[in-house]
């Protein structure tokens, strides 16, 4: 195909290509002028200035080119990290995102629930559950569900262990199916926020040490009711 052109638009486009051509060569004549000073020592400007920069919460990481005052170039690397914890993160692939708040985050301050990951912030607006209430939702899906016995295993005051109990019933984690005495039992969605806040407290000493008694107390109560059905 043959495309042809009037003479006003031919000369347009040969002046264009011209100033192009003009400017490419200028810019080369520069540099070749900045690489011959720089040989003989006579310029000592840095041409490629690199900066790090830690990025903050919903920015990922990357890098950008920047022209600087003095003629050269910056080159920015931006440091992606959780930002929860704050841990370096290697890449654009290695971290999680919140489901409800989209914070960056390492895999450690990633908590799965409800085949979903959340921050820990976020995961507490969606089922308030403090440590106490926590250890006593933990005491209750083993069956120990007497509140002097609660008490005693988590070092909590009787009257505090009652107040969370009927906070953990307004939850809907547990339910009450007594009708003169309590007969507390955990539901399906108990069940499932013990899953999703292990991974918050599991590590914690003092849950540790809770989880160590009250193991060692089922343990004991086990042995007692062998003993006691032995004729």
């Amino acid at each position: 195909m043959v495309i042809h052109m009037n003479d006003d638009r031919l000369t347009n486009t040969l002046r264009l290509l011209d100033q192009a051509f003009s400017q490419l060569n200028a810019r080369l004549v520069e540099i070749e002028n900045r690489l011959g000073r720089l040989e003989s020592g006579q310029e000592t400007q840095t041409i490629l200035e690199e900066h790090r920069i830690v990025e903050g919460q919903g920015r990922l990481g990357g890098k950008t080119l920047l022209s600087s005052a003095g003629g050269g170039i910056q080159r920015l690397t931006h440091i992606m990290v959780c930002d929860t914890c704050g841990l370096k993160l290697s890449d654009e692939k290695d971290f999680i995102i919140c489901h409800s708040c989209r914070k960056k985050l390492c895999e450690s301050c990633a908590i799965s629930h409800d085949n979903k990951s959340y921050c820990c912030e976020c995961l507490e607006r969606t089922i308030p559950l403090p440590k106490k209430a926590y250890k006593i939702l933990v005491c209750i899906s083993k069956k120990v569900a007497n509140v002097k016995t609660i008490s005693e295993l988590t070092h909590i005051p009787k009257e505090d262990v009652r107040s969370f109990i009927a906070h953990l019933l307004n939850l809907g984690l547990i339910e009450d199916k007594g009708v003169f005495f309590p007969d507390r039992r955990i539901v399906e969605a108990g069940l499932v926020a013990i899953n999703a806040y292990r991974q918050v407290y599991g590590r914690d000493g003092d849950v540790i040490q809770f989880e160590t008694e009250l193991e060692e107390h089922l343990l004991a109560s086990l042995q007692q009711s062998g003993e006691e059905s032995c004729p």
